[in-house]
């Protein structure tokens, strides 16, 4: 029984993927849910060019905009998701407040993983103060607060390594 409602689910699923090749005049919906099947799939290139597809059919809305960030920075174009992902923040703004704080979030998780400790953190703080400002969100403040931490705190031994490593005799380190 159980297998049966699997093989109905999954034949559903793929079907609706299959209709829903970019160009091939499937709705919106059926294109967002194409993404998400190549996306969960794993195939993020695939995911990109479905998701790009629905932004051409309705550029206005901020989720598409976040799942095209969301296949880029997969793709390892943390740029470019960054700044796909503040196209979505703003088009979400206040209307979509629980989208803006995702979105948020997302771009403070890339930009720790471009490795840039200045911008990384004040992400975190522009992600901490909406949340703060927005108590009707799901917000995760104690992860934002604690990522804060982690970065003062790795900024802080880079700067005792580099002050170490001037003072060592030959500089060898």
């Amino acid at each position: 029984m159980f297998q049966k409602l699997l093989i109905v689910l999954a034949t559903i699923i793929f079907s609706v993927a299959a209709q829903a090749q970019p160009g091939n005049g499937a709705s919106f919906d059926a294109q967002l849910a194409a993404g998400h099947t190549a996306y969960l799939g794993g195939n993020y290139q695939r995911a990109l060019r479905i998701y790009e597809s629905a932004k051409a059919m309705r550029s206005s809305d901020a989720q598409v905009y976040y799942f095209i960030g969301c296949a880029k920075a997969k793709l390892n174009q943390y740029d470019e998701a960054i700044s796909t992902l503040k196209i979505a923040s703003g088009i979400a703004g206040e209307r979509d407040q629980g989208l803006h704080a995702k979105v948020l979030f997302m771009i403070a998780m890339l930009e720790e993983k471009r490795n840039s400790l200045i911008t990384a953190k004040i992400a975190w703080n522009t992600y901490l103060s909406y949340v703060k400002g927005h108590t009707e969100t799901t917000s995760f403040i104690a992860v934002a607060e604690d990522r804060i931490k982690l970065i003062e705190i790795q900024a802080q031994l880079i700067k005792d390594y580099a002050a170490i490593k001037r003072k060592a005799p030959g500089n060898s380190l």
